[in-house]
């Protein structure tokens, strides 16, 4: 009886010890959820053949640095970074489907999307 209490005992400081339950701060190994806001081009934009194609997004969250790939339903990648310029003569006509896609310093990935329509 008394080594089942002995060994109750044992699991139980054990346990205490790994959850970080005995006295200190435990420290947070995670980050915040990662979310990335596009802020250009605003949804509903027309874009024409003499017209540029800005694109900007904001990353939070998760843990930096960000990685920023943009691309189209219709034209496929258009290009990496935070802010992306794209002439709209280079846009096949049509609705897009504008895609960031954001991934941090761990590999976590989100993405954003507006649609815009190319003209």
């Amino acid at each position: 009886m008394r080594s089942e209490a002995f060994a109750i005992s044992a699991l139980i400081l054990a346990a205490a010890i790994l959850c970080g339950c005995l006295g200190g701060e435990q420290e947070q190994t995670t980050a915040p959820d990662l979310i990335v806001k596009i802020s250009s081009p605003r949804a509903g934009s027309i874009i024409t053949n003499d017209k540029t194609l800005a694109m900007d997004a904001t990353a939070n969250g998760g843990k930096g640095p960000y990685k920023y790939v943009w691309s189209s339903s219709l034209n496929g990648r258009l290009g990496e970074g935070k802010s992306l310029s794209l002439a709209g003569s280079k846009l096949k006509k049509g609705e897009h489907t504008i895609i960031v896609q954001t991934t941090d310093s761990q590999g976590r990935q989100v993405q954003g999307s507006v649609i815009i329509r190319a003209m």
